[in-house]
């Protein structure tokens, strides 16, 4: 059954020309699942902090994304909080440059391999 889930992006086009074809927008969901919690996202300005994204393992369970990136910089930016999840969850003791590297590097086989670019339409704005 997991094999049909993910055929959706290949329904009705041409395997050969995949490369060249346009790219799929994935929405973001408003929230995650992270072992036995769920975290809320949102859109939330983090120029006061000086951060690009951060993740809230307190009562909040929230991950923000700075919106004054462009898509890649929000998609990595997202990648890089759930990460720091799963490295506080599964206590894997990943680096900051770590989880830096792994959330580059995922978005970029997302992007230019899959052709997945995230759709944040549907994700709030938070003041």
């Amino acid at each position: 059954m997991l094999s049909e889930r993910w055929r959706f992006p290949y329904k009705g086009r041409n395997k050969e020309n995949w490369e060249e074809g346009e790219m799929i927008k994935l929405p973001v969901p408003k929230s995650i699942p992270l072992a036995s919690r769920r975290y809320r996202i949102i859109l939330k300005s983090l120029r006061d902090e000086n951060w690009l994204g951060t993740i809230s393992h307190n009562q909040n369970l929230v991950i923000e994304i700075d919106p004054v990136q462009g898509p890649t910089g929000r998609a990595t930016s997202l990648w890089h909080e759930i990460i720091h999840g799963i490295d506080k969850v599964w206590q894997l003791k990943l680096s900051e440059d770590n989880i830096g590297s792994l959330a580059e590097g995922l978005n970029q086989v997302l992007q230019d391999g899959f052709r997945i670019e995230l759709d944040w339409a549907g994700i709030p704005k938070v003041k």
